[in-house]
């Protein structure tokens, strides 16, 4: 019982660093797009005010989603 909670926890220590990239990757392109709305609002605007701007920031929101879920996915380790 204790060897492997202490395998858990090596686990968890050796995967951190992939966490930690899984998160930041996930959280950059929102940060990004924040901050290209404080800076220029009106290139922006064109995601939300013309359909195609709405379709490619459904796919973006998705995409975004999709890869999130996949690098949690190869991080999971089984033991």
């Amino acid at each position: 019982m204790r060897e492997r909670d202490r395998v858990r926890g090596q686990i968890r220590v050796l995967t951190a660093q992939q966490r930690f990239s899984a998160l930041v990757l996930s959280v950059w392109p929102v940060l990004v797009a924040a901050v290209f709305i404080l800076v220029n609002p009106d290139m922006m605007s064109n995601l939300w005010s013309t359909t195609a701007g709405f379709a490619l920031l459904i796919v973006a929101v998705f995409l975004q989603l999709l890869g999130f879920l996949t690098l949690r996915r190869i991080i999971a380790i089984d033991y």
